[in-house]
């Protein structure tokens, strides 16, 4: 069976259910899967660089973030700045409120926020988690499905059964959840040689 992209998958999904009226109901399972992957999954395929031109204390997040992995100021030398909480950054500020080459930065809303602020024009890049491009018309694969089919297939299953009350939902969501498993451990594997043990995700109808 070949799911490399989003009718693929339609098809697929609807092929194990006996009525049609599952096939509505596809495009919001399918969006559920997508949400609980940029909930609980961080692997590498997720990760991604943002550069900007740092003038002012604030830089606003890329539209598809999920979580900062490091942040660091391009130059000669490169400056990786330590994170600090919301709560941290303000002490900090009390005794370093003069300008000055940017050390310490935290998230506040939609935005990062660099402490001390910066006294000229700095290089930002930000390294971090994105954001799942979800299936569309215009987008019809993105990389977990083409590496992962199997994570799709039955996270959408598992979450469209129940529009139809298939008493299989349970089992397609262990299935899920055996997908995510093994790909998170392969995750582990390239980045880890030695090993390490993978914390299980939670569960698509968990």
């Amino acid at each position: 069976m070949s799911i490399a992209s989003l009718d693929e998958l339609k098809h697929a999904v609807a092929n194990q259910f006996v009525t049609a009226e599952v096939v509505a109901h596809l495009p919001a399972a399918i969006r559920l899967v997508e949400a609980n992957i940029n909930r609980n999954v961080r692997v590498r395929r997720m990760m991604g660089r943002a550069t900007a031109e740092l003038t002012g204390p604030f830089l606003s997040l890329p539209d598809d973030f999920l979580a900062a992995a490091g942040l660091q100021l391009n130059g000669a030398p490169t400056r990786r700045l330590e994170f600090r909480t919301a709560e941290a950054l303000d002490a900090l500020k009390r005794v370093h409120a003069a300008g000055g080459t940017p050390v310490w930065y935290s998230l506040i809303g939609g935005e990062i926020e660099v402490l001390p602020a910066p006294d000229g024009v700095y290089e930002a890049e930000l390294t971090y988690y994105r954001k799942l491009t979800p299936l569309s018309d215009a987008a019809p694969a993105n990389w977990l499905l083409t590496d992962y089919p199997d994570v799709y297939f039955h996270g959408t299953l598992a979450l469209a059964g129940p529009y139809v009350n298939d008493p299989r939902s349970m089992s397609w969501a262990a299935l899920y959840d055996a997908a995510l498993e093994q790909m998170i451990l392969e995750d582990d594997r390239a980045r880890f040689p030695q090993g390490r043990v993978a914390i299980r995700p939670v569960g698509v109808l968990g």
